[in-house]
């Protein structure tokens, strides 16, 4: 994935701008899984946007709860809400 590549790189917003494409567009619902994962990692690390995170992760539990990235999205999510000092959501 070319996102990938451009995340990899340190091209942070161009890597979102591709993941969007692929999120989009793509027939696999994995790789579309997979996209809103990445876009959520960036915007959580590289821009402090855990908000857009939050949805990222929210919508690949709500979409696609079988990927391979849920379980991720669902650990991301309790990290965000654990650094806010909200334990209750953190552990459920």
């Amino acid at each position: 994935m070319m996102a990938e590549t451009l995340m990899n790189r340190g091209y942070f917003s161009e890597a979102l701008e591709n993941f969007d494409i692929v999120a989009a567009r793509s027939k696999s619902r994995e790789q579309r899984a997979k996209a809103l994962f990445l876009k959520g990692k960036i915007n959580s690390i590289y821009f402090d946007q855990q908000e857009k995170a939050l949805e990222m992760f929210k919508s690949i539990l709500a979409s696609y709860p079988e990927s391979s990235v849920a379980p991720d999205a669902f650990f991301e999510s309790g990290i965000i809400f654990f650094d806010r000092k909200n334990y209750q959501k953190a552990y459920s």
